[in-house]
């Protein structure tokens, strides 16, 4: 299987240093620009299927590289979703974060990481059960990909992965096998 990993565009809150967690969010002009140059990057793909979380960050990242890629479907799942951040969703960085690493600081009235991490593993035993011979690209965000690329690729940690986060918009590839996995340079 040959895998394209994205990070949504770039977004207000993200501008403004805002927690989106499960609340959408909507793309700047930047993370839309950014995006129809990752969607001309990837034209020359074939993908099989296009996987999207199903918040509208991620959505509209999807369908605007869809846009080269008529006939592939897009599929929306919760399971590629961002962490729940609870009480700290749509806020600014809560004080009890300073100094803590990405998989340190909780969330309460969310999502603790090991349940990103079992809603990620679904999502992969799913790939991995229907889709092993297919060329796809997935469109998630920081903590969800933080957690998938590490569980695709064997690691037994994924706080590292986590911790130095994605760009927006900017590809990552992935090469599965029955018996191995590889990031490759692009």
């Amino acid at each position: 299987m040959k895998l394209v990993l994205v990070r949504h565009g770039k977004t207000e809150y993200n501008k403004i240093g805002l927690i989106h967690g499960h609340n959408d969010g909507k793309l700047s002009e930047e993370g839309r620009e950014s995006n129809r140059k990752t969607a001309e990057t990837l034209r020359h793909f074939e993908f099989d299927i296009i996987y999207s979380s199903d918040l509208g960050r991620a959505v509209e990242t999807a369908e605007e590289i869809a846009k080269s890629h008529p006939n592939t479907p897009v599929v929306k799942t919760p399971l590629l979703r961002e962490r729940h951040y609870g009480i700290y969703q749509g806020k600014p960085r809560p004080k009890s974060w300073e100094g803590k690493k990405k998989h340190e600081r909780e969330a309460p009235g969310g999502e603790t990481w090991q349940e990103v991490e079992a809603r990620i593993r679904e999502f992969v035993y799913m790939l991995k059960q229907e889709r092993m011979r297919d060329t796809v690209l997935i469109v998630g965000h920081n903590g969800s990909l933080g957690i998938l690329i590490p569980v695709l690729l064997g690691e037994e940690d994924y706080t590292t992965r986590l911790n130095n986060g994605f760009t927006n918009s900017k590809p990552i590839y992935i090469e599965l096998t029955e018996t191995s996995a590889r990031l490759i340079d692009d």
